[in-house]
């Protein structure tokens, strides 16, 4: 197809360039489509604001047949499981794994009815290498929890508590200063 203007040419037919991009055409396919220079393929996309990245993002939806729902969270997907759904399997998987290597239970009170309420609680602070939260890959994980005791969260906070008990002694004053200060005569 060789026209005089081709710039006007795929103007007037902007629907046919937009679907010749969303079929994924390349730029060089474009120019023996259209005959004319890569340069002129790219000005014409830019002008027109047919980039690719900006097109596929627009229409990710826009094909029936690619769109599903998570079977898990039902929100659009282009998959079964979104990787929403997908990452917070991993993480319950390793928190399970974790807990299971650790014992299964508060070493103090012996909770153990919810994972979500056990915590990993380094014995001795200056060993910690990693913040057992983050996501990082299992192995690592498995190997900083040696450093560590299962406790509740109560529990857990309660040692905290004790450990800050020196600390409220020794700035008593300061304290009750500071709570009269910001709460006048209560």
């Amino acid at each position: 197809m060789k026209h005089t203007n081709i710039s006007q040419y795929i103007r007037a037919n902007k629907d046919e360039f937009k679907q010749h991009i969303l079929n994924r055409k390349t730029e060089k396919e474009l120019s023996e489509i259209y005959g004319c220079s890569n340069a002129t393929i790219i000005a014409m996309k830019k002008e027109l604001k047919l980039q690719s990245g900006d097109l596929f993002k627009e229409n990710r939806f826009n094909h029936k047949s690619d769109i599903t729902h998570c079977k898990s969270c039902d929100q659009k997907s282009k998959k079964n499981t979104c990787s929403k759904c997908v990452q917070k399997r991993s993480n319950i998987a390793k928190k399970e794994l974790l807990v299971e290597k650790a014992g299964g239970k508060c070493i103090k009170c012996g909770y153990k009815e919810c994972i979500a309420a056990l915590d990993f609680h380094h014995i001795d602070p200056k060993t910690k290498e990693i913040n057992l939260n983050t996501n990082l890959n299992i192995d690592i994980k498995l190997k900083e929890i040696k450093k560590c005791v299962l406790l509740c969260c109560r529990c857990h906070r309660e040692l905290h508590w004790q450990e800050t008990i020196d600390f409220v002694q020794a700035n008593r004053y300061a304290i009750d200063k500071t709570k009269e200060r910001l709460f006048p005569a209560h």
